[in-house]
């Protein structure tokens, strides 16, 4: 048997660094939203 132990503090820091890419990341997806809107609008 193979046991982990997370570490919360180094969880922490982890999703502290991956939070700059999350709001990349959100502008990027909203960008798109807007473009598919957009796109959808212009077919009808």
């Amino acid at each position: 048997e193979i046991y982990f132990q997370l570490e919360i503090e180094k969880m922490k820091e982890i999703d502290k660094w991956l939070e700059q890419f999350r709001a990349i990341w959100e502008s990027r997806f909203n960008q798109l939203d807007e473009l598919l809107a957009t796109l959808l609008r212009k077919k009808e």
